[in-house]
């Protein structure tokens, strides 16, 4: 199990299915469920790389008396997934192995395709996907962690019971797609359809699949953002990386959207007070600066720098796509806020 989940994740630890360290895969035997360490990435995974998990342990999450708290609810899940780690297996298991775990199927392979994100993240994402996939399980917005973790066990268990079965795709509203299933090649048989009946819809809504973006901007153009990024951000723009223009998301599109680059561009001026109005407001220096002849991706490397440039090409092409659907639907400012504050993806962009 663990060679063919190990190559499962190899496979869709690609750009077309995920970015940064998006993504996650488990495989589960009725004692043990092995899932992939936070914030590695999916395409470096090897048999050896998955955490062991003692399910019975792990299954005690879904009895918690949670606390209405959403800091102490999750320090109290993060400690309870820690007690389920086997001692054989050190490290941190994706915060969403209690989701993985309350799947029957052996294996469990979840990736963020942008073709996929262009339903997701829209406003008709629903009634879009009950066409395009029949009987699959959509499952609205929901803060992942706990809240999401109890949601998807109910909501499996409530599928169940209507159609004698799991389903074979769970959709995330504003997040990605889940494949489940007992055999590698139902994963893929999986992963085949969405990917075809995506790029199939697209071409009948007559959306464009690729990115429209501008020509990038010379490298004296670059030094010259770069030098007034950092009077205002210091080491938060040592590295600044750039691409042609493009029209920007104008809000989070998803919790790794606002992960790698946080939940809102800059557009203003280059002047040092507006670049520090956005600093005070936020509470947080941006990862991207949005300007008439190009997009800027900055941080204190250039691995930061690249990612927060590549999400914001990402977050433009969905918000394209999501025209096929109705358009683009954001995060709502709620759903942005517990994120912002949630020690997994704190941890998650210390791994960056």
């Amino acid at each position: 199990m663990l060679d063919i989940i190990a190559r499962l994740s190899q496979e869709f630890g690609q750009g077309q299915y995920v970015m940064g360290g998006g993504g996650n895969s488990s495989c589960k035997d009725a004692a043990t469920l092995w899932i992939k360490p936070s914030g590695t990435t999916l395409a470096k995974m090897t048999a050896k790389s998955f955490i062991a998990m003692d399910r019975a342990r792990l299954a005690r999450l879904y009895e918690l008396a949670a606390p209405a708290d959403a800091t102490a609810r999750e320090a109290l899940v993060k400690d309870t997934m820690e007690t389920a780690i086997k001692p054989e297996t050190p490290g941190r298991a994706s915060v969403e192995a209690p989701v993985h775990n309350a799947f029957e199927a052996r294996f469990v392979v979840h990736t963020h395709p942008t073709l996929a994100n262009g339903l997701t993240c829209s406003l008709g994402g629903p009634a879009a996907a009950a066409r395009l996939f029949p009987g699959i399980l959509w499952i609205s917005y929901v803060d992942p962690g706990y809240s999401l973790a109890m949601r998807v066990r109910r909501e499996l268990a409530e599928f169940k019971k209507r159609h004698g079965r799991e389903p074979r795709m769970m959709w995330l509203e504003n997040h990605d797609v889940f494949i489940a299933g007992d055999s590698a090649d139902e994963i893929r048989a999986g992963y085949g359809e969405v990917i075809a009946s995506m790029t199939r819809a697209y071409a009948e809504a007559g959306v464009d699949t690729a990115l429209s973006e501008g020509v990038a901007p010379s490298t004296a153009r670059v030094a010259e953002v770069k030098a007034r990024l950092q009077v205002a951000f210091g080491k938060d723009a040592a590295s600044v990386l750039a691409g042609g223009p493009v029209l920007c998301a104008a809000g989070p599109i998803s919790p790794d959207h606002l992960v790698y680059a946080k939940s809102f561009v800059y557009e203003g001026t280059l002047e040092v007070e507006a670049l520090r109005a956005y600093m005070t407001r936020r509470g947080y220096a941006p990862r991207v600066a949005s300007l008439p002849d190009g997009l800027y991706g900055f941080g204190p490397s250039d691995k930061v720098a690249g990612l927060a440039l590549a999400f914001a090409r990402d977050a433009a092409r969905i918000r394209h796509l999501a025209r096929a659907f109705g358009g683009i639907q954001y995060m709502t400012d709620a759903a942005r806020d517990f994120l912002e504050h949630w020690e997994v993806e704190t941890y998650r962009e210390k791994q960056v």
